[in-house]
């Protein structure tokens, strides 16, 4: 590996109908601010708009997520076994969800962090996210047996981990938390697949959007290792370099780290690219082929530096 590499996911071509679900779950973002006290509801708009990414004018929050955390929606839709009503139906309700899941994560980790100051605007944007999100969440468990027991087990498992994560000691422990940390995700997933298709499909579904999480996690972590190391920030590459090299990460000592960068680049991206394909091949072997591509789109430049560089 050189170290000019800057590794990043490649970029999946949405169609139409794709397109105008990102779209509305912007549209279902910005609704939000309604829903709040009307002396509340600029500031809150202003400051949503504060996360749009783009140059574009046009607000678009769902643009921060890879279109798998999404998109997955649409194709559990594709594949329904349901009519046409209940299913266009039913992933509104999940779209609506996944759209506070999304933007909670968000919010959240920055309140907790302190990069957000706390007051009313913001306690009550994250109120009325958190209602909406358990409204549209609460009605796609109705439709399944043992719903209500579904959502509480994965709400659970979402605050033991993201609360009071456990003790994390190598790597692998670090990549298996996420996609407990995302468990307010999956249960979208979880609950419009179970609604949707075919007895067990949702355990396969789960398996591929766990392992999209982790490559998700695991180029975030690569990509900011520097500001991790500058924070003292425990983050995958920690996990990476040997035990007797850790103390110079808790001490911010950037040469130290520095020398072995290539060493822990090319293990991260090998296990990017692993996740990767194990989200491809199972979304393969359910015939699912136009959605196992974007797994497909998204290692791509990975693949290709690591193969012209190994």
């Amino acid at each position: 590996m050189t170290q000019n590499f800057y590794p990043h996911f490649g970029r999946i071509e949405p169609n139409q109908e794709q397109i105008n679900l990102h779209d509305s779950m912007n549209r279902q973002l910005l609704n939000l601010c309604k829903k709040l006290p009307r002396p509340l509801q600029n500031s809150a708009a202003i400051f949503l708009r504060q996360y749009n990414p783009t140059d574009n004018f046009m607000f678009d929050f769902m643009s921060l997520f890879y279109p798998p955390s999404y998109s997955i929606l649409y194709w559990i839709s594709n594949f329904s076994i349901r009519d046409e009503i209940h299913t266009r139906q039913n992933r509104e309700f999940g779209s609506k969800a996944m759209s506070m899941a999304l933007f909670l994560h968000l919010l959240d980790d920055h309140i907790a962090d302190g990069d957000i100051r706390v007051d009313h605007m913001h306690l009550q944007l994250r109120t009325e996210a958190w209602n909406v999100y358990m409204e549209n969440l609460e009605y796609l468990g109705n439709q399944v047996p043992n719903g209500k027991e579904i959502i509480r087990e994965y709400i659970e498992e979402y605050f033991d981990n993201i609360y009071d994560p456990p003790a994390i000691q190598t790597i692998d422990e670090y990549a298996n938390l996420f996609p407990k940390q995302i468990a307010t995700w999956r249960i979208v997933v979880n609950l419009l697949a179970r609604d949707l298709l075919e007895e067990n499909i949702h355990s396969v579904l789960d398996e591929v959007y766990s392992s999209f999480g982790i490559s998700w996690r695991l180029l975030d972590d690569l990509q900011d290792w520097e500001k991790d190391l500058e924070n003292k920030q425990k983050a995958a590459v920690y996990y990476i370099i040997s035990e007797d090299k850790r103390a110079s990460w808790e001490n911010s000592e950037r040469k130290e780290i520095l020398e072995r960068k290539g060493l822990f680049e090319k293990i991260l991206v090998e296990k990017i690219i692993t996740e990767l394909e194990k989200a491809k091949r199972l979304a393969f072997d359910l015939k699912w082929k136009e959605f196992a591509n974007e797994f497909e789109s998204l290692k791509k430049p990975l693949e290709d530096f690591y193969g012209n560089g190994r």
